[in-house]
């Protein structure tokens, strides 16, 4: 794929960028420095939600989430045909009809969401019942892949290329695999950067580091899993009515008898969400200091988890994939959970 090719396809998927900028003052970014770089193959990143009044600011991260939801949901195609729908209305001056379109749109995602969370829940019962090993299993999972989603596209300006959610809700369509499929252009190297994510809420950050590293490995080794991902990805990509030049290049790059093949660089990316046990201290601290004195312990959490990393990857012998460890630390997952389900009227115990 030769470097104007190149510039194409990075112009092309750079269009499909969502900018979230509702997320910049809320979701913050941990400057790791040396922290960063874990192994060669292997990098670390760090977010958190910002303060107010020493507290953080949880009510106004859960609403960003939810306002996010029919960007996550909602294949593009029908989000630009309700854009279309809402412009025809504003120069009619039909401004009812405005609303009807958007709070239409909103509620379908979410009930798409709430639909593929039950879906999950039910599916982890029927394993349970059965006796098999749900360890990897993340119980209403899809926060946590709605998370990564954000931060994949604000913070490392790499946009969905399929959604998920879309095929999680078709019957027909079973969905296994990655949890998130996303992708940018490196133009200065000339190369595509592919990322597979996982995602993991748990109340313990090294069983998230665990389960992430584990179902990367279980979807590696099973041939059949990662095949499926590369024909999703290449037969239902989530673009713009113009981006056809997109799904061709997609096709060639996979393709072990196309020169393109070679030119493209693949990220397992973990988002790993968790309990800062730090939390309950730190927050009796006078406000000006929290922020300070939580960056402090969270930049020594990321510290001391590097031998945990390496140790887990080397144990699943996947030393020869690249991957990208997002932190996000949380007061409480588990009262995430609560205020985000109440948020999308999700009523689920």
């Amino acid at each position: 794929m030769h470097g104007g090719t190149m510039s194409i396809l990075h112009a092309d998927i750079a269009k499909l960028l969502d900018q979230h900028k509702e997320l910049e003052k809320i979701l913050r970014v941990l400057n790791l420095g040396q922290q960063e770089v874990i192994s060669n193959r292997i990098s670390a990143k760090g977010f958190y939600v910002d303060f107010d009044d020493g507290k953080p600011r949880q009510p106004d991260f859960i609403q960003a989430l939810s306002d996010n939801i029919p960007r996550y949901c909602l294949q593009r195609t029908e989000r630009e045909r309700n854009s279309q729908l809402i412009k025809s209305a504003v120069e009619a001056d039909d401004f009812e009809k405005v609303r009807n379109i958007s709070n239409s749109e909103k509620d379908k995602a979410k009930r798409l969401f709430i639909e593929a969370a039950e879906k999950r829940n039910k599916k982890i019962i029927e394993l349970e019942r059965k006796g098999s090993d749900i360890s990897n299993f993340n119980k209403d999972g899809e926060a946590a892949e709605l998370l990564l989603y954000l931060i994949l596209e604000k913070y490392l300006k790499a946009p969905q290329i399929v959604s998920k959610m879309a095929l999680k809700t078709n019957s027909s369509m079973p969905v296994h695999g990655a949890d998130a499929i996303h992708m940018n252009v490196d133009e200065s190297s000339n190369v595509l950067n592919i990322f597979w994510g996982e995602a993991k809420l748990y109340k313990s950050v090294e069983a998230a580091i665990r389960s992430a590293i584990e179902s990367t490995a279980e979807i590696i080794n099973d041939h059949d899993h990662k095949s499926r991902d590369i024909e999703i990805l290449c037969e239902f990509p989530d673009l713009h009515n113009e981006s056809e030049y997109v799904k061709e290049e997609l096709i060639k790059v996979f393709d072990p008898y196309d020169d393109s093949s070679m030119k493209k660089k693949e990220y397992v990316a973990c988002f790993i969400g968790f309990n800062f046990e730090d939390y309950e201290e730190l927050l009796k601290l006078p406000a000006e200091e929290v922020q300070e004195k939580f960056i402090d312990s969270y930049l020594d959490t990321v510290r001391a988890l590097k031998d945990n990393i390496n140790s887990n990857i080397d144990n699943k012998k996947l030393s020869s994939i690249n991957f990208i460890f997002i932190f996000l630390p949380f007061e409480c997952t588990n009262e995430f959970r609560k205020a985000f389900r109440k948020k999308l009227g999700w009523h689920h115990d």
